[in-house]
């Protein structure tokens, strides 16, 4: 009976170890390491001189806290006076941007519409 037994047991081991084998060669093959990504390029820096050079409402960049925005299609229609948009066309506006008199204040969502229109970092003056 013992022999019995152990002779079922080896057989049950052997065909269980061979299930398992087998088992494995049906699963997909794993996946592939993820490609590391290649570094993204650095940005041009925009120099005053060039910022200068696009000093018109058709072709309008502005330098607002660092950053360059190109505001061509927002400075030749403004909502407001065309005369204040056309003001920061070709320097830096940090300062009247952030800027406010008596009569009105700021768009609370000027930095969320400035986000469409940016081109690129500022180069330091």
């Amino acid at each position: 009976m013992m022999r019995k037994l152990f002779y079922l047991g080896t057989v049950a081991f052997w065909v269980a170890v061979a299930a398992i084998w087998q088992g494995g060669e049906t699963l997909p093959p794993p996946a592939p390491a993820p490609a590391t990504l290649a570094a993204a390029p650095a940005e041009r820096r925009i120099g005053l001189a060039e910022i200068a050079r696009h000093n018109r409402p058709g072709d309008c960049w502005t330098a607002i806290n660092g950053q360059v925005y190109d505001l061509s299609a927002y400075a030749a229609k403004p909502p407001s006076r065309p005369a204040i948009a056309a003001a920061a066309c070709g320097r830096a506006a940090s300062r009247p941007f952030q800027t406010t008199d008596r009569r009105r204040s700021p768009a609370k969502d000027a930095d969320t519409l400035l986000a469409d229109f940016r081109i690129g970092p500022q180069a330091e003056p």
